[in-house]
């Protein structure tokens, strides 16, 4: 079919579509929220770019193809040696070089956002000898995935304002490319088949011109005018109809892009203008520190203000297709607090604030927080971790410690927070690594944390007996740490058999499950075929624990905590080139395979940079000198200043593209992690902690005043309590308790006390002399109905008979 031109491609539909390589180089937008565009780039090219959302790919990529219609054909990205450099420390746009191996040509662009429209720019120029340079054809080449897919596009060759443009939409979404040179010639076809790649690299000329291609994985290509010279601006422009995308293409082309780089730069420049002065704490002059704090600023959407997103990324999108339309353009609330709070230790308030009021209108009428979701609220993953129902709590305590919280009240959305965990935990279904349910150590440490910040709150509104009941409940957390998740029976090291765990696995659902850290199986997701899935829960370690000196519940140095951290290092600790990393734990399977290609379900995990933020944070709290772990961290973030999810720690594997100590296809910039710099920055400067909650420090740390308590709910019921303890039934609603102490030749019937949560509650203290067991039923006086079973907690007593 070469050389002929129909009046559709043919080919249809394409080959089977997928996104493209998730760590990147380079992401941005303008800072202006009238600019709803945000670029990706990796490989020396520009890959996803979203709109009108953060949270909406619209391209797989757009690159040059060159060729001198003879010998050969380059691919941007995969024949190209690409340099990439920010156009400044806080704008985010960038240069790009990308040069001939053989050194006959280079391709100089810059990339950035039109400050005011929904358009990227990239402004190139194409470098080398006058005599070489003239044989040379340049095309330009756009893979549309609108909507967030690569399927059902539709691609259209048109004229306008007599300026030939390419053209694609997918329902109610529309793009135009078009560039300062003439189109000579134009096509679009279906990707694999008849599209402008296939054709070039069949015979290095550009046969196929096709006006139309409808309904499938498609390709748009123009070759560019290089007879009217070697610096030009192509655009891509988007709207919600073809006159609106064009329109905005045509303006944004026609302003000089020398003036649109200088607005650009200056939007960033004022944004950076109110930073705290941290550069002091950190190794390279603050660069990272200014970088961090613009791709913060970058990953709130416009539309919704205050929504930040985990990362402008697809995990291993290379191995994804229109199956899988998820990535971490996705929120977090986890993610998304802990920028929220990287924005406050670098002076930002006004960010902050936008993302608490965001999620106290994203919140569930019951309190939660979906796991993931789009920035409409609408869920993604519909799992429950109960610290990402904590941290907003916390990320409200502190706005309002800073006095920052303007006109917004959040004492509703903390309340219906802290009922929900008072309610569901204390075991949570996942925790933060998303995949196990049970105690863990950090996801205790947040619940206790934010609950402590809650009780301060109803403390204010003088609500003492809601403050009270809500502080208890912390101390009940608080009082069972080393019982449920410290082994004591430990092997990883010699000589080490009691130290933190990475969870203790519970079946949520269970009332009376084992509580005992040592007993536990945990299952492991993602581990390659028939390798080990089940270990012994006191065999798996990570670093979650340190999140109880993080907010001031454990001292640091404390032995457990030092031999704990014994056995992390001897089990997860990279030494990269750059500086300490660490795995997330033994066993881990989520990241790249063995041989270094693309998780696909089952991998390897392997080290994550923000491990290396949250020791640093420790090793201050201990006394210690972080500066190690602040330039590990600039030095893993490269050139850019983009640090990664996951770092590969095998040597050298070129096939695959992995280099030790350097990113993975796991995704990259993570948002989390450019956050936990910046606190660390904090942190280091002040000599303490950046999110040491004061409170909490001295209740747990300081006053030791809490009492032995026992909580029996419906979702969790002790099978004994020892005595000289509190034991506390609670339930959602008034009831009346009746009991007895001694095999119910007394009976008592306790009223319930009332909460500002809706929840009640009945304290029985339990004598240090007493033996025999507690045995309870309730009355429901609103339904005027006994429970119809009895309840029975047995009482552990040292005494001898």
């Amino acid at each position: 079919m070469k050389g002929q031109n129909q009046q559709s491609a043919f080919g249809h539909p394409g080959i089977e579509p997928r996104w493209t390589r998730s760590a990147k180089d380079g992401v941005g937008t303008a800072y202006s929220a009238s600019s709803r565009v945000w670029y990706s780039l990796s490989s020396g090219i520009l890959n996803e770019i979203y709109y009108p959302t953060i949270d909406r790919p619209q391209i797989r990529d757009l690159q040059f193809l060159i060729s001198d219609g003879k010998t050969f054909v380059h691919e941007e990205k995969r024949h190209l040696r690409s340099e990439i450099e920010s156009l400044s420390h806080h704008a985010l746009g960038f240069r790009v070089t990308n040069s001939d191996p053989e050194g006959r040509y280079r391709i100089v662009k810059e990339v950035i956002g039109d400050p005011h429209q929904d358009a990227a720019l990239i402004h190139t120029r194409m470098e080398g000898d006058e005599n070489f340079l003239s044989q040379l054809k340049l095309y330009v080449l756009l893979a549309p995935h609108l909507e967030a897919g690569g399927w059902n596009n539709n691609g259209y060759v048109r004229k306008v304002a007599g300026q030939k443009i390419l053209a694609a939409h997918k329902g109610r979404t529309w793009l135009a490319l078009g560039a300062t040179l003439p189109l000579l010639k134009s096509s679009c076809g279906y990707v694999g088949r008849s599209d402008g790649w296939t054709d070039l690299m069949d015979n290095l000329q550009m046969d196929w011109e096709f006006p139309f291609a409808a309904d499938g994985n498609i390709a748009l290509t123009g070759e560019l005018d290089l007879s009217k010279g070697y610096e030009f601006t192509v655009g891509l422009a988007f709207g919600d109809t073809f006159h609106s995308a064009t329109t905005t293409l045509l303006q944004s082309l026609d302003v000089p892009f020398d003036r649109q780089r200088q607005r650009f730069i200056e939007q960033w420049d004022r944004a950076s203008r109110r930073i705290v002065p941290l550069q002091s704490a950190a190794g390279d002059g603050g660069k990272l520190y200014q970088t961090s704090r613009s791709l913060l600023l970058a990953h709130e959407d416009k539309q919704y203000q205050g929504a930040i997103i985990a990362s402008l990324s697809i995990p291993w999108g290379e191995v994804k297709g229109d199956e899988d339309i998820g990535g971490y353009h996705l929120v977090w609330t986890r993610d998304m607090c802990n920028s929220a709070m990287g924005l406050l230790a670098a002076g930002n308030i006004d960010t902050p604030r936008r993302a608490l009021v965001y999620l106290a209108g994203t919140q569930q009428e019951e309190g939660g927080f979906y796991q993931n979701f789009w920035i409409n609220g609408e869920a993604y993953w519909r799992g429950i971790q109960l610290d990402e129902v904590a941290f907003p709590i916390i990320l409200a305590w502190r706005l309002h410690d800073a006095g920052a919280l303007r006109n917004f009240d959040p004492y509703p959305m903390v309340l219906r927070a802290a009922r929900y965990l008072i309610q569901e935990g204390p075991a949570t279904p996942q925790e933060r690594w998303e995949e196990a349910s049970g105690y863990s150590p950090s996801t205790l440490a947040s619940n206790i944390a934010a609950l402590t910040c809650a009780a301060s709150f109803a403390r204010e509104r003088g609500d003492d007996t809601t403050a009270q009941f809500i502080q208890d409940y912390a101390d009940f957390l608080e009082c069972h740490i080393e019982a449920w998740t410290v082994t004591t029976e430990g092997t990883l090291v010699p000589g080490i058999s009691r130290h933190f765990i990475r969870i203790n696995p519970l079946e949520i659902g269970n009332p009376q499950p084992d509580e005992d850290p040592n007993r536990g199986i945990l299952r492991i997701p993602n581990r390659p075929p028939f390798a080990q899935a089940e270990f012994p829960a006191r065999e798996v370690v990570d670093a979650g624990f340190l999140e109880l000196v993080r907010y001031g519940i454990r001292k640091a140095g404390a032995p457990l905590i030092e031999d704990s951290l014994q056995v992390v290092d001897a089990m997860l600790k990279v030494e990269t080139p750059f500086g300490p990393c660490w795995r997330r734990y033994n066993h881990d399977g989520y990241g790249q395979r063995v041989d270094g290609s693309a998780y696909q379900g089952t991998g390897v995990g392997r080290a994550w940079p923000l491990l290396t933020g949250e020791r640093g944070h420790y090793e201050l709290a201990a006394g210690r000198d972080p500066k190690g772990y602040i330039t590990a961290l600039e030095a893993f973030a490269g050139s850019t200043g983009l640090l990664a999810e996951q770092l590969w720690d095998q040597p050298d594997s070129p096939n695959v593209r992995m280099k030790f100590g350097h990113p993975t296809g796991a995704p990259m910039p993570l948002m989390w992690a450019h956050g936990e710099y910046i606190k660390l920055l904090r942190s280091a400067s002040e000599g303490q902690v950046f999110d040491l909650i004061p409170a909490v420090a001295n209740r747990y740390l300081e006053q030791r005043d809490t009492r032995p308590l026992e909580i029996w709910k419906f979702n969790r019921q002790p099978r004994s309590i020892n005595a000289g303890t509190t034991l506390r039934v609670q339930a959602a609603g008034s009831f009346v308790l009746r009991w007895t102490s001694d095999e119910w030749r007394q009976v008592r019937d306790s009223p319930s006390t009332p909460t500002g949560l809706q929840l009640e509650f009945v304290d029985i203290d339990v004598p240090k002399a007493q033996r025999a067991p507690l045995q309870f039923t309730f009355y429901w006086p609103g339904e005027d109905r006994w429970e119809g079973r009895d309840f029975q907690v047995a009482v552990n007593n040292s005494r001898k008979r």
